[in-house]
């Protein structure tokens, strides 16, 4: 194997470990047994570790790169500086890992690919949770039931749709990220209608089976806009007269905890009957209180449940980081996922900007509501839809530098060959070009 074999034998092993990290994200459960760290995420650390010999991006996110590590280092200095102070300093070093690998190897390890490479990791995540919930549905179709199961139930003992995530609101929210991705697809011609539609069926009936109100509305505000975000209204009213027909004259068809769970509270309009409304609304609320303690410091990571009268984490990532990690901490994370909105609208030369943009939108927006619902939200493979929707745009920035690089020595070149036709010195050539 000669010297200049290598780079290329690391590239092709460094793109297969990636491609094996996208498809394995869908899939959660499939971790350690005692920390948060899945197969998906031994596989990202591999692809890194190869890319690292071959060539790996210095700013992943072009010109917002800076600001996006500003918020990084706020989002974890303030849980860490709280921890210190008044928390538990290991349990401060295990969250900010968490939030740094999610948020700082991830980009390092997916970003700055060449646009095939990008599309392809696209279609990868894509398919991977058509499959994940073709899987779920197969289970949930047969009767099967995991019980008291804490991982891998696939499907919960209330009869909800968990998937291989091990929490049937988690499974709601992981669809509702993929549905921007699957319309990205769809809009490029990367993905035939025929395929799209297919698809769109095994996740929305997934989405279903999970009986998630943070679902469904997310499914809402992703349809809002991707279809008014393109001003198709007409495809915007067909989804609204197909979605009250379901509700209306579906019913029969529909599963009984969904109607327990969602529906019921849709048609009442009553949203205190929608699923554990009201004891996550008293855990907001003790929440609002602490911050007007904790505007510099917070009570430190994973600290919150402890001192809580409820003996839970406020189920609202922003109130959760404000009070463990206080107001900067925060606002790092509300920088992070602006950073991710703005990030195609920066770039030149890349992919149609148009549908990237609105699709990074539509994942970002879904992921800041989820937020609303969730506790921390460092797993890599909830952070990964929102990366794979910008990567198309960001892939352009070492293209659109190589192009200028080319253009440069290109014309070198031509100045050559014409100062050899005209038997000058090219030097000479230049000169006289430029006055």
């Amino acid at each position: 194997m000669t010297a200049s074999s290598l780079p290329t034998r690391l590239q092709k092993a460094e793109f297969w470990a990636i491609q094996a990290a996208v498809l394995m994200a869908p899939f959660p459960a499939i971790r350690h047994s005692t920390i948060f760290f899945t197969v998906s995420d031994y596989l990202f650390l591999i692809a890194i570790i190869l890319r690292l010999g071959c060539k790996i991006p210095i700013a992943p996110l072009g010109a917002l790169t800076g600001v996006w590590f500003a918020g990084l280092v706020a989002l974890t200095g303030g849980l860490m500086a709280s921890s210190l102070v008044s928390g538990d300093p290991l349990r401060g070093l295990i969250v900010d890992a968490q939030y740094v690998f999610a948020f700082m190897i991830l980009p390092f390890a997916l970003l700055g690919r060449t646009n095939d490479q990008a599309w392809r990791l696209v279609k990868c995540f894509v398919v991977a949770m058509a499959v994940m919930s073709a899987i779920g549905i197969a289970f949930y179709a047969s009767g099967y039931n995991g019980g008291t199961a804490r991982r891998l139930a696939i499907v919960t003992g209330g009869n909800r749709l968990s998937g291989f995530v091990d929490n049937a609101n988690g499974m709601a929210g992981y669809i509702v990220l993929t549905l921007p991705l699957l319309w990205l697809l769809w809009q490029q011609r990367s993905l035939s209608s025929k395929y799209a539609l297919i698809i769109l069926i095994i996740l929305i009936t997934a989405l279903i089976l999970t009986s998630s109100n943070t679902g469904l509305i997310g499914l809402a505000v992703v349809t809002i806009i991707l279809l008014g975000g393109r001003r198709n209204l007409f495809a915007l009213s067909f989804v609204g007269v197909l979605a009250t027909v379901i509700a209306t004259w579906g019913q029969p068809y529909l599963p009984q905890v969904f109607k327990d769970r969602v529906l019921n509270a849709i048609l009442n309009e009553d949203i205190t009957q929608a699923g554990t409304y009201q004891g996550r609304h008293d855990l907001a609320v003790e929440a609002m209180r602490w911050t007007e303690d904790h505007l510099f410091l917070g009570v430190g990571a994973d600290q919150y449940r402890l001192l809580s009268e409820y003996n839970l984490p406020v189920h609202n990532t922003y109130l959760l980081l404000w009070v463990e990690g206080g107001l900067v901490a925060m606002l790092g994370f509300v920088i992070l996922l602006l950073c991710i909105i703005a990030a195609p609208l920066t770039q030149r030369g890349g992919s149609p900007a148009g549908s990237v943009a609105l699709a990074a939108f539509a994942t970002t927006v879904v992921f800041a509501g989820m937020g609303m619902g969730y506790t921390h939200v460092y797993a890599r493979s909830l952070i990964l839809p929102m990366l794979l929707a910008i990567s198309p745009a960001v892939a352009a920035i070492p293209q659109f530098r190589n192009r200028r690089r080319n253009s440069s020595a290109n014309a070198e070149m031509r100045n050559k060959m014409s100062a050899a036709a005209l038997g000058v010195p090219a030097q000479r050539l230049n000169h006289s070009t430029e006055g």
